[in-house]
């Protein structure tokens, strides 16, 4: 366009338009970047667009002057002719959008052509206007478009923060979150449920993915979603699975049925977590000690319930909108503690259960620096907690102490995830918490009146011994007399009776202190190395250094599988040891080249009460075993040798570098 079209023309439309200037077009502040090779346009579209007193306008002739300028001053939006030379308008929006610019683009030109519109909308133009025509209708157009442009990021840019803070909250959840339609395919499942199940989210998402309910419980499950009405659309129920290796695990969930407003059933939600443990401790109280069957009703009665579901989302209202109830629901629903808070200890969300626990109100904590007063015997493990938490680790869980306003001293458990700033910075913790002062209460009894009863039957044990020594050195000197065959006869039968008793007296020493302390992270290699001394001279171990979680007598495990070696495999000259990582977690074989263990004997090898000797001896390596999850299993040939293996999963090992 000439200079001269510009004087005769534009100049005069340009005072009619100031003269009748348009009132509340754009009601925000925004800034403008106007590119244009015509110095002249430049300087008319600039008069005419800060004629609305909320625009800002810069202009520059030439792309490459605005990728300059971009580098060091935002912009709210950009106008851009096509035509310019060097860098014409699309090949500079495509540098924008590569360079991960997301600014608002309108390209303002002459030019007309269908090809040209199009490349700009497919490389990210907002919009696309053509010069021409009359030039008051043109720039309010063009303001339109600028505000519509930039509310519409706004509200995209918006959108996205709170889904995020939406995801961040249900993904630091450690219960199972998912959301499927009737026919079961997955809408939604956080990273608990798809960790769970050692899956990836994008393998359950989108697919009709089961988990293999056991046998016995798909009549419940079924009768349970069989159950849910739009009057009563919520039932919990527990159930075991059967994981792909092969164990069962208790799970309980929290289901909610979603119904449209004619009634439709369109999707489940539900919540879950893991029992297994709480299961084991029920079997574990109910065989070691009946008289601890009260103490351990009420501790189960005293177990939380499964969370409350998430609110019924609804459907019609915006996508912003629907995201917001959905965060909300989430958070305010939980009987547990929410919070999220700075490295400061300014709360910048927390949920009615958080502020209700330490007596005050949400209006009274947000924005303010809270912190319990946490015991002084915990205050140096809290601080190196949260020093722990960076960014390839940011998630972890602590239990502590707090001291109450009223002195009362509370047990808590909190899982904390440590969010970072692009530059590695933590610009904020989440955390989820719940009271386990009961649970603590139950396990301090437990763990007393186990004491009063090893105390009890140490003593009894002491006593029997004693008695057991009289009564062989009273047998002992029956002998010196002279006494008929059968009378010998009897007397061998006594002095075999005797010494059975004594053996499983001992028996039962050993036997006491299986599970009394805390399974500990035992390194394999040097538990190994400590029996080499047995007898056998051609030992090996081979495999990595490994740290295995098991109760403190593992060492007995493998003294025992030596002895086993050293009494019954006649002629055994050999033992290897060899430790591997599998898909599913551990195995550690141990092999000799012994006569091996028949077929018909291997079903009954760990039985109490079985072998040639005590008949204890690979019952107990079970049970050590057992304690923290780990299974053993003998599967050597015969003739070539017994073979143990000892599998231990994920868990329940870790590799040191």
């Amino acid at each position: 366009m000439s200079s001269t079209f510009f004087h005769k023309g534009y100049l005069n439309i340009f005072f009619s338009f100031h003269r009748a200037s348009h009132q509340g077009l754009i009601m925000t502040s925004h800034t403008l970047l106007y590119i244009d090779d015509e110095p002249d346009l430049l300087k008319i579209g600039q008069l005419f667009l800060e004629k609305n007193p909320m625009l800002t306008v810069s202009t520059c002739e030439s792309a490459v002057d605005a990728i300059q300028i971009l580098s060091n001053h935002p912009f709210d939006a950009i106008i851009s002719d096509y035509q310019m030379p060097g860098m014409n308008g699309i090949q500079f929006l495509k540098h924008l959008r590569q360079n991960g610019d997301e600014t608002p683009f309108i390209i303002f030109t002459g030019k007309s052509r269908e090809d040209v519109v199009i490349e700009a909308f497919n490389n990210g133009a907002d919009f696309y206007i053509q010069k021409g025509g009359d030039l008051r209708s043109q720039f309010a157009e063009l303001q339109n478009k600028i505000q519509y442009a930039i509310e519409r990021k706004k509200v995209e840019k918006a959108l996205k923060e709170s889904e995020e803070r939406y995801r961040n909250v249900v993904e630091a959840q450690t219960e199972f979150i998912c959301r499927f339609r009737p026919d079961g395919t997955h809408l939604f499942v956080n990273e608990a449920y798809s960790t769970f199940f050692g899956m990836q989210d994008e393998e359950i998402i989108g697919t009709q993915f089961k988990p293999r309910i056991h046998p016995d419980d798909r009549k419940n499950v079924s009768r349970l979603f069989s159950s849910l009405t739009p009057e009563n659309s919520s039932a919990f129920n527990e159930q075991r699975v059967i994981m792909p290796d092969g164990r069962i695990v208790w799970q309980r969930w929290n289901t909610r049925a979603i119904y449209d407003e004619k009634g439709k059933l369109t999707e489940y939600q539900s919540v879950g977590r893991d029992i297994t443990e709480v299961r084991e401790r029920e079997l574990e109280l109910q065989q070691k000690n009946m008289e601890l069957q009260a103490a351990y009703e009420q501790l189960a009665a005293t177990e939380e319930e499964i969370r409350q579901q998430l609110d019924e989302i609804v459907t019609t209202q915006t996508a912003l909108r629907e995201s917001e109830q959905r965060y909300q629901a989430v958070i305010e629903n939980q009987s547990e503690f929410i919070c999220r808070f700075r490295p400061d200890g300014t709360h910048i969300l927390v949920n009615d259960a958080y502020a209700r626990y330490f007596g005050t109100t949400k209006d009274q904590l947000l924005g303010e620096s809270f912190s319990p007063e946490i015991h002084p015997d915990d205050s140096e493990k809290v601080k190196k907690f949260f020093a722990s938490l960076t960014r390839e680790h940011p998630i972890g869980t602590i239990e502590h102490r707090i001291i109450m306003p009223d002195g009362e001293v509370r047990w808590q458990q909190w899982n904390d995830r440590a969010i970072f700033n692009e530059y590695g910075h933590i610009r904020e913790y989440q955390s989820v918490g719940r009271d386990i002062t009961e649970k603590k209460q139950m396990e301090e009894t437990l763990r007393l009146t186990n004491n009063k009863l090893h105390l009890l039957s140490s003593i009894t044990r002491h006593d029997i011994l004693n008695k057991i020594m009289i009564a062989q050195g009273y047998l002992d000197l029956t002998r010196e007399i002279d006494v008929s065959a059968s009378i010998s006869q009897y007397l061998d039968k006594v002095t075999d009776a005797v010494s059975a008793i004594e053996r499983q007296i001992i028996f039962t020493r050993e036997y006491e202190q299986l599970g009394v302390s805390e399974p500990v992270w035992t390194p394999i290699w040097s538990t190994i190395e400590r029996n080499r001394e047995q007898g056998i001279h051609n030992f090996s171990y081979e495999g990595p250094k490994v740290r295995i979680l098991a109760d403190p007598m593992i060492q007995k495990v493998f003294s025992n599988l030596i002895d086993n070696t050293l009494r019954h495999a006649e002629g055994a000259d050999q033992i290897r040891i060899i430790c591997r990582e599998t898909g599913s977690g551990l195995t550690i074989t141990y092999e000799d080249n012994g006569p091996g263990i028949p077929h018909e004997e291997k079903k009954r090898i760990f039985d109490q009460g079985y072998g040639k000797n005590t008949g204890y001896g690979l019952f107990l390596v079970q049970e050590i075993l057992t304690i923290t999850r780990i299974s053993i299993t003998e599967n050597g040939e015969p003739g070539k040798g017994a073979r143990f293996e000892i599998f231990v999963p994920k868990e329940g090992y870790y590799i040191e570098k």
